[in-house]
């Protein structure tokens, strides 16, 4: 019996459409959603995208805490790696995504400095600091005192889709609600006293966009 063309096409695309499925099928499979209780795998992530793959490239690794100039705690980060040879060697890691140790997530900021992220999630939080200048215009017979030193600690959120960053205000994060989910962003319109209630619309879009992680 020969298959008119319609059926015939049918056909087709159902024979390459199934495999496809079944790899779609497996690689959810292999993806578990985060929650609190989730563990990462302990190591150094390198770039943004093995976090995301929570696979770390360095897990033989040590994390001495140190105070910079401005008296904030940093991190001196060696990893140990085999080389061609099959000997083990230690280096210093200087730039990498952040790390994963003793059940705490570190995000690297430069300048050796990692911050604990306090929230893991489609917008993970950590707070960052910041060590700025401020002029003080009152004081213009004595120029050198223009300028001072101005230390505070930010609230910045982590895009877990793009795994850029932004500073965690009232407008910044009203306008990520407004492109990103208009249910909330119009909830959060509707909301007395919208400005105290940033970190509970945080929660609230966290759960509501959750993130995978892929598990061995």
């Amino acid at each position: 019996m020969r298959l008119s063309k319609p059926i015939l096409l049918l056909f087709v695309i159902c024979l390459f459409s199934v495999p496809a499925l079944f790899a779609q099928a497996d690689s959810s499979a292999l993806k578990v959603k985060y929650t609190r209780d989730f563990k990462f795998n302990e190591g150094i992530y390198a770039t943004f995208a093995e976090f995301k793959d929570n696979a770390p490239s360095i897990t033989i690794f040590t994390a001495q805490k140190e105070n910079n100039n401005s008296g904030t705690e940093t991190f001196v980060l060696k990893g140990t790696y085999t080389d061609s040879t099959g000997k083990q060697k230690t280096i210093s890691i200087k730039k990498c995504f952040g790390f994963y140790k003793n059940g705490s997530l570190y995000f690297n900021q430069g300048d050796f400095s990692y911050y604990r992220m306090f929230i893991v999630g489609a917008l993970s939080h950590f707070m960052m600091y910041k060590q700025g200048f401020h002029q003080d215009f009152n004081s213009f017979d004595e120029p050198s005192s223009l300028v001072l030193n101005s230390d505070e600690y930010t609230e910045y959120l982590l895009d877990f889709e793009t795994g850029a960053n932004f500073q965690f205000t009232y407008q910044n994060f009203r306008d990520f609600l407004k492109t990103h989910d208009a249910d909330l962003y119009q909830e959060l319109e509707n909301t007395k006293h919208k400005r105290d209630m940033i970190h509970h619309f945080l929660l609230m879009y966290n759960e509501k966009h959750g993130i995978y992680f892929p598990v061995e």
